[in-house]
């Protein structure tokens, strides 16, 4: 297994699909503001505000699904995030450098509709629409068990549903709730004061899920634009 870059003390599952990896792109300062995307890369606006995060830049975009974004999550340790989406694939991205895409796993035969971790983070569990849970193990990269018996589809109670309602995630910290909705906003807002923190645009769809680093004051957000964006924030 490979180190990750600028984390030499940290590693990540290898890849089951290289075929299916992101391109990687060139750094850049993390003064800018940056666009990443199979395609292409943009530099945006510089960024004024002083740095809060490791992040490259204060906000990152990573695109590579093929379909909506119904579930993102940090892995426990913070080192890297996963996706899931209606492309039935599992992405696995770093969090910190360029945020690459350095694993995709397959086996779901439907969307899948919700990821989580194990409290150690040695696995993941999935839900999906093909009927099927699913538990991965997070070294190897494989789908070690598959969940069967199920007569509908594989669902949680917050698991990303079409319309207007919204997903909230809930700060470590018990003080901020983040919620994304179908206004296509991201929203953080102090639990005691109820202010609104932050309203983020970026997306162009439905924010579907959105989810706090278990470390850095970062929020991510998977959204129906098939994009996730990771942003910086001043907690």
């Amino acid at each position: 297994m490979a180190a990750m870059s600028g984390h030499p003390s940290a590693s990540y599952p290898m890849a089951m699909d290289t075929s299916a990896l992101v391109p990687s792109m060139a750094k850049v300062a993390r003064t800018d503001m940056t666009v990443y995307s199979g395609n292409a890369r943009k530099d945006l606006v510089k960024s004024g505000p002083p740095r809060t995060s490791s992040l490259l830049s204060p906000i990152m975009m990573l695109s590579g699904h093929e379909g909506e974004i119904f579930t993102t999550r940090f892995h426990p340790n913070g080192q890297f995030l996963c996706s899931g989406s209606f492309d039935r694939m599992i992405y696995l991205w770093n969090v910190y450098g360029e945020c690459n895409n350095f694993a995709v796993l397959k086996g779901h035969t439907g969307p899948v509709l919700q990821l989580t971790f194990s409290t150690d983070g040695q696995f993941m569990f999935t839900a999906s629409t093909d009927k099927t849970g699913a538990v991965w193990d997070i070294e190897t990269g494989e789908r070690i068990k598959r969940l069967k018996g199920h007569t509908s589809i594989v669902n949680t109670v917050d698991s990303s549903r079409k319309g207007d309602q919204i997903k909230a995630h809930w700060h470590s910290s018990g003080n901020r709730v983040a919620c994304g909705s179908a206004d296509k906003f991201v929203y953080v807002w102090d639990v005691a004061s109820r202010r609104i923190m932050y309203k983020l645009p970026g997306h162009s769809g439905s924010v579907n899920e959105v989810d706090f680093h278990p470390t850095e004051p970062i929020v991510a957000s998977g959204s129906s634009d098939k994009i996730i964006y990771l942003g910086e924030l001043n907690l």
